[in-house]
């Protein structure tokens, strides 16, 4: 049996890619169109998930103005965090081992804020 008797092109579409094996760019089935309104592509921006992620959260706040960069402080890039000393040295061991090269964003240790409710709202806790 031949590979395009097994696997027939509508069946087979990359939707990640947008196109199918045959190269063809795939359409939206009359169904799906009908139920489906006001799908916009934008196939000139990056498709990468951070992209799309830090324009959710700008649609969030929308419609109000905002000052937002598309970036952020890590842009598209791996990001770590160590809470204790043991989280930092396992990093600094699996970086050093894919001969990653990392810069510090934040400080170490975690602080809380001086706005941070720290008594208990519970008057009377009792182990019950």
């Amino acid at each position: 049996m031949r590979w395009r008797e097994i696997v027939k092109e509508n069946s087979a579409y990359d939707s990640a890619a947008g196109i199918s094996p045959t190269g063809k760019k795939g359409k939206f089935h009359k169904h799906h169109d009908d139920v489906i309104p006001g799908v916009t592509r934008y196939p000139d921006t990056p498709a990468h998930y951070y992209n799309m992620y830090r324009f959710g959260v700008h649609m969030a706040r929308s419609p109000s103005d905002q000052d937002m960069s598309p970036a952020g402080p890590t842009a598209n890039e791996m990001v770590t965090l160590a809470y204790s000393q043991a989280d930092l040295d396992i990093i600094k061991n699996s970086a050093k081992a894919f001969g990653f090269k990392g810069s510090q964003v934040t400080k170490h240790g975690s602080r809380e804020p001086n706005d941070t409710y720290v008594q208990s709202p519970v008057a009377n806790w009792s182990k019950k």
